[in-house]
């Protein structure tokens, strides 16, 4: 398993330890597990993504928002068409099949915009699928 976070370097310690506290193997810094500050561009994940792409073979991604998987979806607004875009085309295709999205509660931001406006009660347009 390879570790992708926009925790810090100075953080590395902290996150090894969190993920031995839930049974994990523990990764290493730079060769399984990547952070922010690895490389220049920070908190934009894709420049680690293609850093592990070079070595490992990617089968799957797993994260709890968008922007784990593509740096495009953090520049997407409004909400409607962000959740157009992510469902749609070969984009939409990933969902279940290599790309799995993971709930937590622990940390991190979350969209802003009214109960029905996220989670709308139609789901998705059909042609939007």
């Amino acid at each position: 398993m390879i570790y992708n976070t926009n925790r810090t370097t100075n953080m590395t310690d902290g996150v090894i330890a969190n993920l031995l506290s839930v049974g994990l193997d523990a990764p290493v810094h730079g060769e399984t597990l990547f952070l922010n500050g690895d490389d220049a561009l920070r908190g934009n994940k894709d420049g680690r993504r293609a850093t592990i792409a070079a070595k490992w073979c990617v089968v799957a991604m797993a994260g709890d928002q968008l922007g784990d998987f593509s740096e495009m979806f953090n520049h997407i607004d409004p909400v409607a068409e962000r959740r157009r875009v992510t469902v749609s085309g070969s984009i939409g295709a990933n969902w279940g099949r290599g790309w799995f999205t993971l709930p937590n509660t622990a940390y991190g931001t979350a969209l802003e915009g009214a109960l029905d406006e996220i989670f709308p009660a139609a789901g998705p347009a059909a042609n939007d699928r």
